[in-house]
């Protein structure tokens, strides 16, 4: 016999195998029930989050405008009356105090 020869296979007869015994272990497991829609709860993504943070800070932003806005139109209602008191006060100052 050669280095690289085959083997002749030996043949041998072998017992057969007990059965095991059926303890309901080769029954298809029961399949879990898919839960109602209204038991879904949905989790919200990043996505969702920076979408809703990023309305919420165009509603403040938009609220910070107008509030910019009703606040120079009282400034320049309070300058023009500062102006037209202080016009008052000079054209006072000049009838009283002409040399």
């Amino acid at each position: 016999m050669g280095l690289f020869s085959k083997k002749k296979k030996e043949e041998s007869i072998s017992p057969p195998l007990p059965r095991m015994p059926n303890f309901g272990y080769n029954q298809p497991p029961e399949l879990p029930e898919f839960p109602d829609d209204s038991e879904m709860h949905y989790e919200p993504t990043i996505a969702d989050i920076k979408n809703e943070v990023g309305k919420d800070d165009d509603e403040a932003f938009e609220s910070l405008e107008d509030v910019r806005t009703e606040e120079e139109e009282k400034l320049s209602k309070w300058k023009k009356g500062l102006q037209d008191i202080k016009e008052k006060l000079l054209s006072i100052n000049e009838e009283l105090f002409e040399v």
